[in-house]
């Protein structure tokens, strides 16, 4: 700590630090930090699949559930059970290729029964499902 006289008037002694060598010598460090730390020139190698500019001639058909606001079920337009959306699921997933199941439901439609249909879907390994907007659903 240097200690410095205020004036030739005072003789009381100034108690005041000297920052600016305080602030070379951090500036100093932090440039040789940064020179010193080593570049992340590591890159992954990542497989990627390439793109195929030809659209499939087949595309799987789609097949669809709707939920109404009371809860009543319809496949492809027809009014089932949840047995008979069961055994429908079922045959679906049993087509080559699979069709894509497109899940319509109403907005004032319960969640529980749209988390049943869900399940529905994952117990019959249905690998494309779409949720479709309740702003589209007509019936």
């Amino acid at each position: 700590m240097a200690i410095q006289l205020s004036s030739a008037q005072s003789h009381e002694p100034m108690l005041e630090i000297n920052t600016t060598p305080l602030i070379d010598v951090m500036l100093v460090l932090l440039v040789m930090l940064i020179i010193t730390m080593p570049a992340q020139l590591d890159s992954v190698r990542l497989n990627l699949p390439t793109p195929q500019n030809s659209h499939p001639s087949n595309p799987p058909p789609s097949m669809k559930i709707d939920i109404q606001a009371d809860g009543q079920l319809f496949w492809q337009g027809q009014p089932v059970d949840a047995e008979s959306l069961d055994q429908a699921l079922e045959a679906a997933h049993l087509l080559n290729p699979q069709p894509i199941i497109q899940l319509r439901t109403d907005k004032h439609a319960s969640y529980g029964q749209f988390v049943k249909i869900l399940n529905l879907t994952k117990t019959h390994h249905i690998d494309h499902l779409a949720v479709i907007g309740a702003e589209q659903f007509i019936h």
